[in-house]
């Protein structure tokens, strides 16, 4: 028997290796079938990343290095004002 559960569940389910089918309501009626198009979870995301908020991490190398490639052009803009 299937029944709806929330993204959330599904996940839950999911990651306890049971099956779980995506039905994609917007597929109603474009499909050349009567019905919707479903899919299984496992599919959901193969094209897809997933891009997540973290912490930023401090590297000094390469805030100095950035800093190495302004100056000069900013060195540069300043010479070109002085003419």
């Amino acid at each position: 028997m299937l029944t709806g559960v929330n993204f959330e569940k599904a996940i839950d389910y999911y990651k306890k290796g049971k099956e779980v089918i995506v039905l994609d309501r917007n597929s109603l009626g474009k499909n050349e079938k009567s019905g919707y198009d479903t899919f299984s979870f496992s599919e959901l995301g193969k094209n897809l990343d997933f891009l997540v908020d973290v912490p930023a991490v401090s590297n000094q190398e390469f805030e100095q290095a950035v800093q190495d490639m302004v100056e000069p052009d900013q060195n540069e803009n300043d010479t070109e004002g002085d003419e």
